[in-house]
């Protein structure tokens, strides 16, 4: 082989040849062209479901606490008031309470504005017009049942 066939001239026959190490730095960036695209596609596929999850996430406690949203009847005495937007009260015959609230999946937690009041944390079940709270953190237990008004 000559100088001319060693830079990449062309073979004794006329074929063009390119040498050994220029074909091998082509194969190892289309190697890393292909390593690439393929990152970038499950990088994206692994954000896309991120995404649908946060989504589901969101429209899940979205519509739970659209659900909520009303006045909520426990007795003659108490009702519970939700915005469904996270702000709410509670309401006596004598005063009324007012809290923030989060809904965490099957999970309402009260923070009432009113440091005397002590936060809590209830397990929660909607069926149709019907709210049970079932006691949790901050509670002293117990399940009680409202009705939407």
């Amino acid at each position: 082989m000559n100088e001319n066939e060693r830079r990449g001239g062309k073979h004794q026959n006329g074929v063009h040849e390119q040498p050994r190490n220029q074909r091998s730095v082509r194969m190892a960036r289309r190697r890393r062209r292909r390593r690439m695209r393929f990152l970038c596609c499950l990088l994206t596929f692994l954000l896309v479901v991120a995404l649908v999850v946060l989504l589901i996430h969101m429209t899940v406690n979205k519509s739970k606490a659209d659900q909520m949203s009303g006045t909520w009847v426990l007795d003659d005495s108490v009702s519970y008031q939700f915005d469904g937007h996270g702000n709410g009260s509670m309401n006596t015959k004598n005063a009324a309470y007012a809290f923030t609230y989060e809904i965490n999946g099957e999970q309402l937690t009260l923070d009432f504005q009113n440091a005397s009041l002590t936060d809590s944390t209830y397990a929660i079940k909607l069926d149709g017009d019907t709210l049970t709270l079932t006691g949790g953190d901050g509670t002293i237990g117990g399940t009680y049942e409202m009705r939407k008004q």
